[in-house]
């Protein structure tokens, strides 16, 4: 990862989720049961949480497991070359569609850029433990096939060798604490896609504020942040390129 053309080998990926339900009451009788016992668990671990009911602590919470929820965003970015100094980044964005519609565009554009060799490394935030084994659980959810590229299952974290993680480059082999991507956003002086929004809101944002294009923008704009924020944790070779970003919409 030392030189300019390795940047554009490099598949950025963030997404964003909700709850699978607008509310817990829209949950079947089986599923309600269900969160009300990973209720009881997050309240043990969480003191602010103890006096919430059962719904309160859906519409902020859900979002976070794949049992009980859904990707509403997938946004995808890499380098383009445009002079020796300079770099575009292209982000594409799939959302607005079913589920299912969404994970299986965002795989075809996967084997197809990975079988040309186009693509060698997922990138992202926390990817490793977030948003690739969420991608994949979904997949299996809604009855799809996990292309090759991204199926990990059973696989020991030393035989996973196409997946570049920017916590774990920050942690430097040290595992104690977490740091969040507007942390390191705001230490290495990006520009922080948290302003107005963040993901604990996206249950809300989602269902009752039908905002999905203003979460498409902050998705986008996440995965912007992680590609620079890659750079920066990177060969010093980058840190004098400039980037112009260019949306390719879904």
């Amino acid at each position: 990862m030392d030189n300019h053309n390795s940047l554009e080998n490099i598949l950025f990926i963030d997404i964003e989720t909700s709850g699978s339900s607008k509310s817990f009451l829209d949950l079947t009788i089986e599923m309600k049961a269900l969160w009300t016992h990973k209720a009881n668990r997050l309240r043990r671990f969480d003191e602010t949480l103890q006096q919430l009911p059962d719904e309160e602590i859906y519409l902020l919470k859900s979002a976070i497991y794949s049992e009980f929820a859904q990707i509403i965003c997938i946004s995808c970015a890499y380098f383009k070359s445009n002079g020796e100094k300079s770099l575009i980044l292209k982000i594409k964005s799939f959302y607005g569609c079913p589920e299912d519609e969404m994970i299986q565009s965002f795989f075809n554009m996967v084997e197809d850029a990975f079988q040309s060799d186009r693509f060698r490394f997922y990138c992202g935030h926390n990817i490793r433990e977030f948003d690739l084994p969420f991608i994949c659980r979904r997949a299996l959810i809604n009855g799809l096939r996990i292309p090759a590229f991204m199926d990990y299952k059973n696989k020991r974290p030393w035989q996973v060798n196409n997946i570049i993680d920017t916590l774990e480059m920050w942690r430097f082999g040290d595992y104690k604490s977490y740091s969040s991507l507007e942390l390191l956003c705001n230490i290495f002086k990006i520009d922080s896609p948290k302003s107005d929004m963040d993901g604990s809101s996206m249950h809300i944002a989602y269902w009752y504020g039908q905002k999905i294009e203003k979460i498409k923008r902050y998705c986008e704009n996440d995965v912007k942040a992680t590609a620079e924020l890659y750079i920066k944790l990177s060969s010093s070779d980058f840190k004098s390129l400039r980037i112009e970003m260019i949306s390719q919409g879904s």
